[in-house]
């Protein structure tokens, strides 16, 4: 594989170079989850640059891919990228386990595939509603006493959702679901189980949020689900490393 990192059996990082090369045989979304929740699993014993290099190797070489391999491909990455960003801010292994356990990735990966299916576009209107949420929101955040890694992780997360919302007219639905997806990743790896137990409303609400944005695209069946499961994952026990 292309880069500098020293790959051995004992390694971490060799460990997920392997394991990403798994997913890439597998076309189906169940085989891809499994192979990467493996993959995050490991310790990140080794630098974080060198699981960086890693996910950096596999993101170039999923372009040759098409269709629904490319789709879970991509989901690997993001979900990568999330936990390193995690790891970067002082998440640890317990506190990630309930991010790879949880059912809610592959609900997302699903609703990729209904998003591909349907070939519509959200009116102007529906955006601007989506808009509003985001500025109330924000509103919100402002107005509130919130821990900085809370309100950070906020701000993020629906900067993201209001830049996919302006480029729309470019990146179109797949956009907007990446936004949400990477929400999703984002809470299960940065927010430790304290802030997720004493701000539960606040995380219904968001919820709810991100579940209004799925069913503009159409996602119904999905978002359903995902509302019905917010309550649960406040209450996600962690995995004794």
């Amino acid at each position: 594989m292309p880069g500098t990192t020293e790959l051995t059996p004992n390694n971490p990082a060799a460990q997920i170079h392997n394991i990403l090369v798994q997913i890439l045989k597998y076309s189906e979304g169940s085989m891809a989850m499994n192979a990467l929740g493996a993959a995050m699993a490991v310790k990140p014993t080794h630098s974080l640059p060198a699981f960086e290099n890693i996910i950096n190797d596999f993101e170039s070489s999923v372009f040759v891919l098409n269709g629904m391999k490319r789709r879970y491909c991509d989901q690997a990455v993001a979900m990568l990228k999330a936990f390193v960003e995690g790891v970067n801010q002082g998440a640890t292994i317990s506190s990630v386990r309930p991010f790879l356990h949880d059912e809610l990735f592959s609900l997302l990966i699903k609703s990729s595939s209904y998003i591909q299916g349907h070939g519509f576009y959200l009116e102007s209107s529906t955006l601007e509603e989506l808009q509003k949420d985001i500025d109330e929101w924000l509103e919100r955040i402002t107005n509130s006493n919130l821990d900085d890694k809370i309100s950070d992780f906020l701000y993020s997360s629906l900067d993201g959702l209001s830049r996919a919302i302006r480029d729309y007219r470019f990146a179109g639905n797949k956009g907007l679901s990446d936004s949400v997806e990477l929400s999703f990743g984002k809470y299960f790896v940065v927010i430790d189980n304290e802030a997720k137990q004493q701000n539960k409303e606040l995380w219904k609400d968001f919820f709810e949020f991100l579940g209004k944005v799925l069913t503009a695209l159409r996602v119904v069946d999905i978002s359903s689900k995902l509302l019905e499961k917010a309550p649960d994952i406040l209450k996600l026990p962690h995995s004794n490393n």
